[in-house]
């Protein structure tokens, strides 16, 4: 980061994922990083993937907690979660 701050950089994109099946993405890498780059006084993106693994507008699966639930609660759940 030191060296990509030195070049101009001043954000890092991070991504979430709900509940991802490895620790990749997930809530805890995702504070723990963020922490390092605000400790480089870099800004932090964070994009938000409503998934538990990749997801883009052509691809994008709801995460299984959210499976199944009514309208009403997933929209909740949604709120919550962002």
């Amino acid at each position: 980061m030191n060296l990509l701050k030195a070049r101009g950089m001043n954000t890092v994109r991070i991504r979430i994922r709900h509940n991802p099946s490895t620790s990749g993405s997930s809530y805890a890498e995702v504070k723990a990083f963020s922490e390092q780059v605000k400790a480089k006084e870099l800004k932090v993106w964070l994009c938000v993937h409503y998934s538990d693994t990749w997801a883009d507008p052509g691809s994008h699966t709801i995460p299984s907690a959210w499976s199944g639930l009514p309208f009403n609660v997933l929209k909740d759940s949604v709120f919550q979660y962002t």
